[in-house]
């Protein structure tokens, strides 16, 4: 299978509020497992649950860092030339029609073996050792994050600790996976190890988010939500105006009545498919508090990615009748 393949058939029909959810879900399965700890086939799924998640994770972490800044591009370089990356012309022609992004292809090409092979491959990418001052980000998660279930004195950020947990879990899938009689017959399920293996998971994926937020995107994005707002609206008037002087460009080439009563009927169309389709995105989060979570910025930031999908539309649709 192609790398373009590989993307097109990970990423197809899925939301971009699930690619968000990633972690979420993990931490979701943890409360399942407190009533199903008689279930085999439901624990039989968890190993296979956490290698499938962190995969995802660290492809969507690691593609939308590359895609952020050029020094992340850069940083890939020699990840690249190490894993033999080929580039056919399939790839090429999916990145200029936008169908995904070059992070993506990059992100997709590599090998992910093992959780060691996944977090060395963020490291090199990203510059950031999570682990390097876990004093320092604890204290950070301390004051501003809502995690004391999974990272308290008792359950401190240890590396050791969490490899050791995720590499154990990934032995385990691997044996689910490509053992049958050793899976059905021998393999042992203990509900609490399991549980150690996910809030592990989630505790790994949720400290890279928070670091990469403080120390990369937090340069460009504000800390803090109603800034973080005002940022973002700036962003969809800036684009709104960039699509509205699309649609005059389109009315430059009208030559009658009805071009005029289509387009203006089309554009009301789609700000109520923006108002109406943005909303979506937060329905996954309904159990959360409003003060606790950033629904506006979410709706935001989908918002933006419909806007520059209809902008990219107008754009082939100019350029083809020109």
């Amino acid at each position: 299978m192609s790398i373009s393949d590989k993307i097109k058939k990970s990423k197809e029909e899925i939301k971009y509020s699930q690619k968000l959810n990633v972690s979420s879900e993990i931490y979701n399965l943890i409360s399942d497992l407190e009533n199903r700890k008689n279930d085999r086939e439901f624990l039989m799924t968890i190993p296979i649950n956490i290698v499938a998640s962190n995969e995802s994770f660290f492809k969507e972490t690691i593609s939308s860092l590359i895609d952020f800044d050029e020094k992340y591009l850069n940083n890939s370089k020699s990840l690249i030339k190490r894993n033999n990356v080929k580039i056919d012309l399939e790839d090429i022609f999916h990145i200029t029609k936008e169908k995904f992004s070059l992070g993506d292809l990059i992100a997709y090409s590599f090998k992910y073996s093992s959780i060691e092979s996944l977090y060395k491959t963020f490291t090199e990418v990203s510059d950031i050792d999570i682990f390097k001052n876990t004093v320092e980000l604890t204290k950070t998660i301390n004051e501003g994050f809502e995690l004391e279930e999974v990272i308290n004195e008792n359950r401190p950020i240890d590396k050791n600790r969490i490899f050791k947990n995720l590499v154990e879990a990934y032995e385990i899938r691997n044996v689910i996976c490509h053992d049958f009689l050793s899976a059905t017959h021998k393999l042992i399920l203990d509900p609490e190890k399991l549980k150690d293996f996910l809030m592990d998971t989630y505790v790994l994926q949720e400290i890279i988010t928070i670091e990469i937020s403080e120390k990369i995107y937090s340069k460009n994005i504000p800390n803090n939500f109603p800034d973080q707002i005002q940022h973002y609206n700036s962003i969809i008037e800036e684009k709104k105006q960039t699509l509205n002087n699309l649609y005059k460009v389109l009315e430059n080439s009208f030559n009658s009545e009805e071009q005029f009563i289509n387009l203006n009927k089309n554009k009301q169309e789609f700000e109520e498919f923006l108002k109406n389709d943005s909303k979506y995105v937060t329905s996954n989060f309904k159990d959360y508090e409003i003060d606790l979570f950033p629904f506006e910025v979410l709706t935001q930031t989908y918002s933006i990615k419909l806007i520059e999908q209809r902008i990219k539309n107008l754009t082939e649709e100019i350029n083809y009748s020109s």
